[in-house]
């Protein structure tokens, strides 16, 4: 199965109602969101995306494991309830954990899809690729940071 959007396709995507389930403290993931929020191409293969959304929510949950405790012990049984902050009606943690995860497994389906292509197909997009990697993995790091309530300060060698 391969991920698509629209009909007449021949493809099946019943799998984009599925939810990963995630460890009680933290959101499930809906692999269908991320399919919309993220534009992941009609190649990549429903395995590869599942696997990488879950190691995604284990690499994001492991970053915040000190915060998760400080969390716990000022009251919060979840995610959601560690900040009172919402915005249309959904708590400002949960989205910038879900941003988290999907740029994190973005950005590893980049460089998974990238070396599974052909040899000149695949050196045309690691020039594009690596730019859009990069760019996934900061967006990563800075709803991380938000998270944690670190700014993230970035420089760039000119």
């Amino acid at each position: 199965m391969s991920f698509t959007s629209g009909t007449g396709t021949g493809k099946n995507t019943d799998y984009l109602n599925a939810t990963l389930t995630n460890e009680t403290f933290y959101p499930d993931i809906s692999l269908g969101q991320f399919h919309a929020r993220y534009r992941i191409p009609a190649e990549y293969e429903k395995d590869a995306v599942t696997e990488q959304l879950t190691l995604a929510m284990v690499e994001i949950n492991k970053r915040l494991q000190d915060s998760k405790s400080s969390w716990i012990d000022e009251g919060a049984t979840d995610l959601a309830t560690a900040s009172i902050e919402k915005m249309n009606n959904k708590s400002i943690f949960v989205m910038w954990y879900e941003k988290a995860v999907y740029c994190f497994a973005k950005a590893k389906l980049l460089k998974e899809f990238e070396t599974a292509q052909t040899k000149e197909t695949a050196e045309n997009a690691a020039k594009s690729s690596e730019k859009t990697t990069a760019y996934y993995l900061k967006e990563t790091d800075e709803a991380v940071a938000e998270l944690i309530g670190k700014k993230m300060f970035l420089a760039e060698l000119l």
